[in-house]
């Protein structure tokens, strides 16, 4: 089990940057190791369209490839999907969570964060570690989020966002703020388009982001081009007849064609199929234990390349 370091306010060793919020947290305890290296918090809403979900992910992925540490807040939605980008990529995420270290919240992270400190990252709490989740808690968390980064990227946020909360810290305290750009008739976005007026750099160009970091440019990876996508030699197929020698039934038939690489939510399922809740769980339920779905947090589904080889 990784150590859990504690500090308090008037320690020598206490982080600095910590101590320009109105109320610096006292204790902070660190669970794994905090590495010297370039480090951006990502946030944004935990019920985010798939096209949001998808950026974070793949956006943590390219600045952890390049040896950026992503920092996020562990909730579900942008949260989750930019811890994962992150260690998809093989690199480092921090978790700063609204707890103590005693207790995990959301409980179904449990294996995220211990991925996280395994991998080489760390959870970081500003509490005593019996301390429970409450409303108050998580705007503290949002604090010491923007005040231990670099840069905060808001990628999609309603009007009333914890993101949006974070993005307040982070303009109090001087640090680069970026929001991903939003359409105007997009409620998730709302709060990003709010930000841009109170001065948040639009983020239409990640690789500005990559500059503010100092660290090397990489393009954006289209959807296929992705960690997942199948090496040279290797022939990619998702054909329905591809699977496994199973006959399907219609419901998972319908389910795994509207499936694609970008995630969709079981209740985007149900409205777009027009399929009862039940039989849509039950298929998406065998098609993840014929290992063509994978379940992401919260409800969210997305489909595997099948791989061939060519010969």
């Amino acid at each position: 089990m990784a150590r859990v370091h504690m500090y308090r306010v008037l320690d020598r060793d206490y982080p600095h940057e910590l101590r320009e919020l109105p109320f610096p947290p006292d204790p902070l305890c660190i669970r794994g190791e905090l590495l010297a290296a370039p480090s951006v918090a990502m946030v944004g809403t935990r019920v985010p369209s798939p096209q949001a979900a998808a950026y974070a992910h793949d956006l943590a992925f390219r600045l952890a490839s390049r040896g950026v540490t992503i920092w996020s807040g562990g909730a579900v939605g942008i949260d989750a999907a930019a811890h994962r980008g992150a260690l998809d990529a093989g690199g480092i995420s921090v978790a700063v969570i609204g707890t103590g270290l005693d207790h995990c919240y959301p409980a179904e992270h449990a294996a995220l964060y211990e991925e996280i400190v395994l991998t080489g990252g760390a959870l970081v709490s500003p509490f005593d570690r019996s301390q429970h989740a409450m409303l108050t808690t998580f705007p503290r968390r949002n604090g010491v989020l923007a005040a231990l980064t670099l840069a905060t990227v808001v990628v999609q946020a309603p009007l009333q966002s914890g993101a949006r909360s974070t993005a307040r810290f982070a303009r109090r305290l001087r640090r680069p703020l970026y929001v991903v750009p939003s359409p105007p008739w997009e409620p998730l976005g709302a709060g990003n388009l709010a930000e841009v007026a109170l001065g948040a750099h639009m983020l239409s160009d990640d690789g500005v982001l990559f500059d503010r970091l100092g660290v090397p440019r990489v393009r954006p990876l289209p959807r296929h081009e992705h960690s997942h996508a199948p090496p040279p030699a290797v022939e990619a197929t998702t054909a329905i007849e591809d699977l496994a020698c199973e006959q399907l039934s219609p419901e998972c038939q319908t389910i795994f064609q509207m499936m694609s690489s970008t995630p969709l939510h079981l209740d985007d399922l149900c409205a777009q199929s027009g399929l009862p809740t039940a039989l849509v769980q039950a298929a998406l339920l065998t098609l993840s234990l014929q290992a063509v779905l994978v379940e992401g947090p919260a409800g969210w589904f997305r489909r595997v390349t099948f791989r061939k080889i060519s010969v």
